[in-house]
């Protein structure tokens, strides 16, 4: 019978060292101390339960050991002076480096949708352009990333997976003008139902372009604002009443 130090092919960097491993700044997420505190307390408490995931890399031009998953984990043994435990994973290429630390993250609550951002900035003109607008407009990241997209739903998964796409720059940018115009005459209600009469817009405005008045559509949207503090509107209602404003 294999033992777990066999399946995982183990090593360990021992607690007196001279070399360590290195971090992919400004790919992956920037390193805490409240987390590696956090990390320290449960490690006092219950062990170390996972090890740190490395990969030797040419990053920068600097040929090392980089920490791909765990820099928390690493960063918390180093402080309780603890052996750390790692394995080394295979990475050929830049676009395979970041398609592993999305993977590794993609389940993880510690991740949140500006890491994907940032890690695949890294390698994407089209994460770069959506980094520029998200700096610019005072939106959620996942209404400019839908703008540019030209698609609301499963921007998401589209993000986290590398597969985002700027489409028509020039008029995603009217568009998150719009909105933004928009944003400043909508009743303010709960997260969710903002989100909805934001997304149902933009996709009411892309479905009509050629013949959207933003003017006049403004106008009309303060003149009706009391027909929209209902709860909860169905994308139907909001796409009948939007209607109206053309």
């Amino acid at each position: 019978m294999k033992k777990v130090f066999d399946v995982f092919n183990l090593s360990f960097l021992k607690k007196d060292s001279k070399k360590g491993f290195r971090t992919l700044d400004n790919v992956n997420r920037s390193i805490k101390p409240s987390p590696v505190t956090t990390m320290v307390n449960s490690i006092l408490k219950i062990g170390v339960i996972r090890p740190v995931v490395v990969a030797y890399l040419d990053f920068k031009g600097v040929k090392d050991y980089y920490i791909i998953d765990g820099q928390h984990l690493y960063f918390a043994l180093l402080r309780l002076g603890y052996d750390i435990p790692y394995v080394v994973v295979d990475i050929k290429n830049d676009e395979e480096l970041v398609e592993t630390l999305a993977l590794v993250n993609n389940t993880s609550k510690s991740w949140v949708m500006t890491d994907y951002l940032q890690a695949w900035s890294f390698i994407r003109e089209d994460y770069r352009i959506l980094t520029k607008y998200f700096n610019i407009y005072d939106l959620e990241l996942c209404t400019v990333a839908g703008i540019l997209y030209n698609k609301t739903e499963n921007i998401s998964k589209a993000l986290k997976t590398g597969k985002f796409k700027v489409s028509n720059e020039e008029r995603a940018v009217k568009l998150m003008d719009y909105t933004t115009d928009v944003l400043k005459v909508l009743p303010r209600q709960d997260r969710a139902t903002n989100r909805r009469l934001v997304n149902s817009y933009i996709m009411f405005v892309y479905d009509n372009f050629n013949d959207y008045n933003h003017k006049k559509f403004i106008s009309y949207l303060k003149s009706n604002l009391a027909r929209l503090e209902f709860v909860n509107p169905s994308t139907d209602d909001l796409t009948d009443f939007y209607s109206q404003g053309i």
